[in-house]
């Protein structure tokens, strides 16, 4: 009886104990598993996130596009103002070539003003025959002569100033005087000691310490002299 009764308690435990290990088995496995599970949900996630992170990437990319205009748009300005900044250099090397020729003689351009004056000068130079005007004094000299036969035309400057003398012949002589005769309206001969007042002027010459003189002779024959001393 005593024997039987200790076969029934260790049966008893046996199963009491297999229970508790197949429980414990399936515990384990439920860890496992729900380890698993979230490793695999941490993996599709990563997955998910790599995946729309090259989405935004690719949806930068036409972001990044469509800014490329504008800085294309930029580089064109600079191109434009490095243009805009070429033009006026070479405006500026005209000007300090004038500068260099006329030796200080500032003539306005650009303007409605001096184009009439420009060309009312050139509509009076094509009248005369022979034009010869000399300003002198201490420290300045400039002779202009201009002579026309036969649909030709001769001139010829000379420049003292400040111990340095300059001479210019044929166009580059044209185009000075007829710069010159932009300076002021000059209608008649009668312009001309005005306009050798201004000239005097661009080199800081008072009148009245300068000799003038000025021969004209127009294609009709008339002629017209002027001296102020």
């Amino acid at each position: 009886m005593n024997k039987f009764a200790y076969m029934l308690v260790g049966a008893i435990f046996t199963v009491i104990i297999s229970i508790g290990y197949i429980t414990f088995a399936d515990t384990t496995d439920s860890s496992q598993s729900e380890q698993i599970t979230q490793e695999a949900l941490t993996v599709y996630k990563s997955a998910a996130n790599e995946t729309e992170e090259v989405e935004v990437f690719e949806e930068i990319q036409p972001s990044i596009a469509e800014e490329s205009p504008i800085l294309l748009s930029t580089g064109r300005e600079e191109v434009t103002i490095t243009k805009v900044d070429t033009e006026k250099t070479d405006e500026n090397s005209h000007a300090e070539e004038n500068t260099q020729v006329a030796k200080g003689i500032a003539i306005a351009k650009g303007n409605s003003q001096a184009k009439n004056n420009n060309q009312r000068g050139a509509s009076f130079l094509e009248q005369l025959k022979k034009l010869e005007i000399e300003l002198e004094d201490e420290q300045f000299e400039i002779e202009i002569k201009q002579e026309r036969k036969k649909n030709r035309v001769k001139s010829e400057v000379e420049i003292e100033w400040k111990n340095e003398k300059i001479k210019l012949k044929n166009k580059r002589a044209d185009n000075f005087i007829e710069e010159l005769f932009a300076l002021t309206e000059v209608y008649s001969a009668e312009d001309l000691p005005t306009l050798a007042n201004k000239i005097l002027a661009q080199y800081e010459v008072e009148w009245d310490s300068a000799e003038v003189k000025i021969k004209a002779e127009k294609a009709d024959g008339k002629k017209y002299e002027y001296e102020n001393k």
